[in-house]
C-alpha cells in the first residue's frame, strides 16, 4: 500500500515539474539515503497512536521532493485546516537581527499586497497565524471546508519564493510593555552567556529587526531572502492537512500542489548547547510591576526531548506539585508562608531546558524567604534520599493515559498546531501523544536530574516592592529594576540547617488509580484508598465504599460521636444516591493563578473538605467530569474566540487584570463546561433527580465572543443548549442568584422564548451592564423572558433573599412550569465575602433552595462565584443537604423582614412583568411596613 502511494506521489510530482519547468536538484548519496528512510517511515506510519474514541483517519506521505505530509480525515469536522512546520526558530536568528525568523513568518503571511494570504483567509471567515519558537516555526490556517483547495493553492505559494517586503508592523524600537509573567523570565534570559542565542532571545524582538537592520546598514529584504533560502527547503518541512475529505482525495490534493516546493537538500542547523557561563549561583532581587512577592528558582537541565519514553522531568514536576500532607507545598502553606506553588519546565528544546519552581509568598513568607530557600533544598535532599518511587511514576503514567484517552477532538486549527509542536521532534506515530505519556520508568535519569538541582547551579529571583530604591541595575528589554548577588554555597547550607522542624514525606499510592489488595476502607476523592464502579447506567460513577463501621454510622445502626444520628436505612442510602449526584474533579485544581487571586483552586478544595466532613460523598453519587465537546461549546460561543482562549491561550487586553491562563487552563475550562453538561445529562436521563456541579472556572459572565469576570465558557448556557439539542427540553428556567448579574447568560438568551432567565443581583454593581436593570426584560419574541431583580443596597440579608424568592421566583416557576431548573449557584453574597459585601448565611441559601425543592422539579446547580472559603463550603453543603431532602438547615420564613428597597424591587418587577406573567398581577399578601427591616448604620 505504501509503495503504491509513493509511486503515485512520484507521478504527480513529475507531472507538476514538467508543467512548471522547474527541476529538482540532483540527488546526492545522502539525500537518496534520507529519501529511502523517509519512504520506509511512511510505509509504517499510517497507524498514529490515538485514543480508542478517535475515529479519524491518518496517512503519512513523503513526496518526491522529500516533503513529508500528514493527512488527517475527520468525517465530522465542519472546518478544514493546514500547517507547515520547519526546524528553524529564534536560535537561528543572525547576530544583530534577533527576531528575523518571526519577522519572516509575519512577512510571509501578510506579504504580496492585495494577494496577502492572511487577508484572503480572514475575508472567508477563517484565521491564519505564524508562530516561532526557540528552534522551530510553523504557519497554519483554518477555514470552511469549501475553501480548502483555493486556500491550499495560495498556501503553497508561500513556500515557493520569499516575501518581497517586510511585515508592515515591523520597525519599532524601545522597551516593551511590562508584563508580570515575563519580567523574571526575561531577566533570566538576560543573564545567559552573551554569545548564546538564549541570551539574544526576547518575545517581541521581531518588531525591531528592521530597525536593527537599518542601524547596522543591512537591507532587511535581502536578509529575509537569505534566511528564507537557507532554511525553506522541502526536505526540512512537514505539511499537515486536516479535512473532511477522504485520505486518497487529500493525498492527490497535496501531491498536485506541494511537490513543486524546492528541495535544496539542506541540513538542519546545528543547535546550541546549554547556555552556561554566568548563569548559575545567582540571587536576584527584583522590583515587580504589581505589589506582590514571588520567589522563583531555575536549574538548567540537559534533556533529550526526542525520546518521549523518558519522563524524568515529568516525574519531578509531578512530585514537586504534590499538595498532600508531607509535601513541600503542604508544609509551606501550613507555615503560612506561601499562597501558591508551581513546578514546571521552561524553554524546552532539543538540548536543554530549565526546571522552574515558582512560589507566591505571603507577607510573612517574604520575611522568611531564607527559610523557604532552605526548605526547598532540604526537600530536594530528601528526594535524593528517598529515591525514585515506581508507584508514583505509574500513577503519572495512568493519569496521562486517561487524559489522552479522554481527550476531546478540538478545533482543526488547534489540532494542527498541536501536531506541529510534536511532529518535528517525535516519530509520526507519536504526533498526537508526544511526550505526554512516558512508558519507561527512568529511575537513573530521575536521580541524575536530582543530582543537578544543587545550590551551585541554582539561580533564584525574589520579586517584591520592598526593593524599590535599592536596585542598581536595569534589564534593558522590559526596563525592570534589579540587583544581583553571587550566592555563597555556605549561605544556602546555613539557611537549610536553620529551618523549622517539618514532617516531610512522599504520599502513599493513590489507589483510586491502582487498587491495593487487602484494603477495604475508602476515604473520598482526595485521599481514596479504594473505589468500585456503581451499577448506574453510566459506568463512571465513583461510589464511595465505606468500612463496616462507617456504613453503620450512615444507616443509623451506630451513631457517629458528635453527630446527630439518622434513621436512614441501607435501602434509603441507595435511594439517596439515586436522588442526588455531585460532579467533582481534582483536575480543575490545575487552573492556578501566578499571584494572589480570588478565583483560585482553594475554592473547590474548601467545598470538597466541607462535603467530606459532612458525609455527603457517602450519601450522594459522585462523578468525575468529562471535557465538553467542541460541538456543544460552539452552540454558544464563537469559534475564533474559542480558538483564542483554548488554542492560543490569549486573553483579551481588557481582561488581563481580572483573569489568567496557564498551560492547564484550557483543560480545566473544558472540564468545567463538561461538568455542567454531565450533571444535566444525568438528571435529564432520569438517573438522578438533582445534581450539583462543583466547577471552576465559573461561567456566567462569559459572552459569545468574550471572557469576563473570571469566566471563559458560559457553563450554564452550554448545558442549556445541550439539553435542548440532545434531550429535547422545550422549556428551561435558569435562576442566577450570584450577587453579580449573569450578563453573559442574559445576553445569550435575551431574544429567546424557550429559556426563562432570572437574575437576582445588586445594581449598580459589577459587571455594570446597561442591560442589568429591571426594565431590561428581553426583546422580540424573548420579551418578558428575562427578569432582572435588583437589590440597590449592599449587605442584604436572608430576608431580602426570601422576599425575592417568594414573590418573584417561585410564582414565575409555577406559571412557566419548566422541564428543568438550572441554577447558576454563586455564593458571593455570603457573610464575609468581600467581593459581594452582603450578609447571607448558609441557612439562607438552604432555605431559598428549599422553596424550589418543594415544587418537585428536577434541579441542576452549577457553581459560579463565592470567594470566602469557609462560607463557600458551608453554603454548598447546606444546599446539597436540601437536595437530599433534609430540612434541618431550613428556616421558618413566615415572619422574615426585608429592606424597604427590597420590597420596592419586588413591586417593580411584578409590575413590569405582569403583562407576560399573569401570576404577578395580584397584590402580594404582605404587610410591608410590618415586615420592613430598619437598617442599622453601624452594621449595614
Amino acid at each position: 500500500m505504501a509503495s503504491r502511494r509513493v509511486a503515485s506521489a512520484s507521478a504527480s510530482a513529475a507531472s507538476a515539474t514538467s508543467s512548471t519547468g522547474a527541476a529538482p536538484p540532483p540527488a546526492t548519496a545522502a539525500a537518496t539515503a534520507r529519501r529511502t528512510a523517509r519512504r520506509k517511515d511512511a510505509s509504517v506510519a499510517d497507524v498514529v497512536i490515538k485514543s480508542s474514541n478517535d475515529i479519524r483517519g491518518f496517512r503519512h506521505v513523503v513526496l518526491t521532493n522529500e516533503l513529508r505530509c500528514l493527512l488527517i480525515s475527520d468525517p465530522h469536522t465542519e472546518k478544514a485546516a493546514a500547517g507547515m512546520c520547519l526546524p528553524v526558530g529564534h536560535f537561528h536568528d543572525p547576530d544583530g537581527l534577533e527576531g528575523l525568523s518571526q519577522l519572516l513568518v509575519n512577512s510571509i503571511l501578510d506579504g504580496h499586497g492585495e494577494d496577502a494570504f492572511r487577508k484572503y483567509i480572514c475575508e472567508h471567515d477563517g484565521s491564519a497565524k505564524g508562530v516561532t519558537y526557540l528552534e522551530r516555526m510553523y504557519l497554519s490556517f483554518e477555514g470552511d471546508e469549501s475553501i480548502l483547495n483555493p486556500a491550499l493553492d495560495r498556501f503553497v505559494k508561500l513556500f515557493l519564493e520569499p516575501p518581497t517586503a517586510p511585515y508592515a508592523g515591523a520597525g519599532r524600537s524601545g522597551c516593551v510593555e511590562k508584563k508580570e509573567c515575563d519580567i523574571l523570565h526575561q531577566l533570566h534570559h538576560h543573564h545567559a552567556s552573551k554569545g548564546h542565542p538564549y541570551y539574544k532571545f526576547r518575545p517581541d524582538n521581531w518588531q525591531q529587526a528592521e530597525f536593527n537592520a537599518k542601524k547596522f546598514g543591512k537591507d532587511i529584504v535581502e536578509e529575509l531572502k537569505t534566511f528564507y533560502d537557507k532554511f525553506f527547503s522541502a526536505n526540512l518541512m512537514f505539511l499537515i492537512v486536516y479535512s473532511r475529505g477522504g485520505l486518497d482525495e487529500l493525498q492527490g490534493t497535496v501531491e498536485t500542489r506541494f511537490s513543486t516546493i524546492r528541495n535544496s537538500n539542506r541540513n538542519g542547523a546545528e543547535l546550541p548547547r546549554l547556555p552556561s557561563g554566568n548563569i548559575h549561583s545567582k540571587f536576584f532581587q527584583v522590583v515587580p510591576v504589581e505589589a506582590h512577592h514571588i520567589l522563583r528558582f531555575y536549574w538548567p537541565v540537559t534533556r533529550n526531548i526526542k525520546n518521549n519514553e523518558v519522563g524524568a522531568l515529568k516525574y519531578l514536576i509531578h512530585v514537586f506539585g504534590f499538595e498532600q500532607e508531607g509535601s513541600l507545598f503542604y508544609n509551606l502553606k501550613k507555615l503560612g508562608w506561601i499562597m501558591h506553588g508551581d513546578a514546571t519546565e521552561r524553554d524546552c528544546n532539543s538540548n536543554f531546558s530549565f526546571f522552574c519552581l515558582s512560589l507566591d509568598l505571603t507577607d510573612e513568607g517574604l520575611e522568611h524567604y531564607e527559610d523557604i530557600v532552605g526548605i526547598v533544598f532540604y526537600y530536594i535532599k530528601s528526594l535524593r534520599k528517598w529515591g525514585p518511587r515506581k508507584y508514583i511514576f505509574e500513577e503519572l503514567q495512568d493519569i496521562a493515559k486517561r487524559q489522552f484517552e479522554d481527550e476531546t477532538v478540538s478545533l482543526p486549527l488547534m489540532q494542527v498546531d498541536h501536531i506541529c509542536s510534536n511532529i518535528m521532534v517525535f516519530p509520526v506515530t507519536k504526533c498526537l501523544i508526544g511526550s505526554s505519556a512516558p512508558s519507561i520508568y527512568p529511575a537513573k535519569k530521575i536521580r541524575d536530574i536530582l543530582n543537578v538541582l544543587t545550590a551551585e547551579r541554582v539561580r533564584f529571583f525574589l520579586a517584591s516592592k520592598i526593593f524599590e530604591g535599592q536596585t542598581d541595575l536595569m534589564e534593558p528589554v522590559c526596563g525592570t529594576p534589579y540587583r544581583a548577588e553571587t550566592v555563597m554555597i555556605d549561605s544556602i547550607q546555613k539557611w537549610t540547617s536553620k529551618i523549622p522542624k517539618l514532617k516531610m514525606h512522599l504520599p502513599g499510592p493513590n489507589t483510586l488509580l491502582k487498587p491495593v489488595k487487602g484494603k477495604d476502607t475508602i476515604p473520598c476523592p482526595r485521599q481514596m484508598a479504594a473505589t468500585k464502579k456503581s451499577e448506574h447506567k453510566s459506568g463512571d460513577v465513583i461510589e464511595m465504599v465505606s468500612t463496616r463501621r462507617q456504613l453503620q454510622r450512615i444507616v443509623g445502626k451506630e451513631p457517629n460521636p458528635g453527630q446527630a444520628s439518622t434513621s436512614l436505612s441501607a435501602e434509603g442510602l441507595v435511594q439517596l444516591k439515586d436522588r442526588v449526584c455531585i460532579i467533582y474533579d481534582d483536575r480543575m485544581l490545575s487552573h492556578k493563578p501566578r499571584r494572589t487571586h480570588p478565583e483560585n483552586p482553594e475554592r473547590i478544595r474548601a467545598i470538597y473538605d466541607q462535603l467530606q466532613s459532612d458525609g455527603l460523598f457517602e450519601r450522594c453519587a459522585v462523578y468525575k467530569s468529562e471535557k465538553a465537546k467542541l460541538k456543544d461549546v460552539l452552540r454558544v460561543h464563537d469559534g475564533a474566540y474559542v480558538l483564542r482562549i483554548l488554542g492560543e491561550k490569549k486573553l483579551h487586553p481588557d481582561a488581563i487584570k481580572d483573569m489568567y491562563l496557564n498551560d492547564s487552563s484550557p483543560d480545566c475550562i473544558l472540564l468545567s463546561a463538561g461538568a455542567a453538561i454531565k450533571a444535566c445529562r444525568l438528571v435529564a436521563e432520569g438517573q438522578h433527580k438533582h445534581a450539583f456541579a462543583v466547577v471552576r472556572p465559573p461561567g456566567h459572565h462569559a459572552k459569545k465572543e468574550r471572557e469576563a469576570g473570571f469566566c471563559f465558557l458560559n457553563n450554564v448556557a452550554i448545558a442549556a443548549k445541550y439539553l435542548k439539542k440532545r434531550h429535547n427540553k422545550k422549556k428551561l428556567l435558569i435562576l442566577d442568584w450570584d450577587i453579580h448579574q449573569g450578563n453573559g447568560t442574559s445576553e445569550i438568551f435575551y431574544g429567546k422564548d424557550d429559556v426563562l432567565f432570572i437574575s437576582l443581583h445588586r445594581e449598580p454593581f459589577f459587571p455594570y451592564e446597561d442591560t442589568a436593570g429591571a426594565t431590561n426584560m428581553g426583546e422580540g419574541k424573548g420579551k418578558g423572558f428575562t427578569c432582572n431583580f435588583c437589590w440597590t443596597e449592599r449587605r442584604i440579608q436572608d430576608g431580602d433573599f426570601y422576599a425575592a424568592m417568594d414573590y418573584v421566583v417561585v410564582p414565575l416557576v409555577l406559571q412557566y412550569n419548566p422541564d428543568l431548573i438550572l441554577i447558576s449557584g454563586g455564593f458571593d453574597a455570603a457573610l464575609g465575602d468581600k467581593l459581594g459585601d452582603c450578609k447571607l448565611t448558609h441557612r439562607g441559601y438552604a432555605t431559598a433552595l428549599h422553596k424550589l425543592f418543594q415544587l418537585n422539579k428536577g434541579m441542576v446547580i452549577v457553581l459560579e462565584g463565592g470567594y470566602t472559603m469557609k462560607s463557600l463550603g458551608q453554603c454548598v453543603s447546606s444546599c446539597i443537604k436540601v437536595l437530599c431532602g433534609e430540612s434541618s438547615e431550613v428556616d421558618d420564613t413566615e415572619k422574615y423582614c426585608a429592606l424597604q428597597s427590597t420590597w420596592e424591587a419586588v413591586l417593580k418587577v411584578r409590575g413590569l412583568l405582569k403583562e407576560q406573567w399573569s401570576i404577578l398581577s395580584s397584590d402580594i399578601p404582605v404587610d410591608i411596613p410590618a415586615r420592613t427591616r430598619i437598617k442599622d448604620p453601624d452594621k449595614d
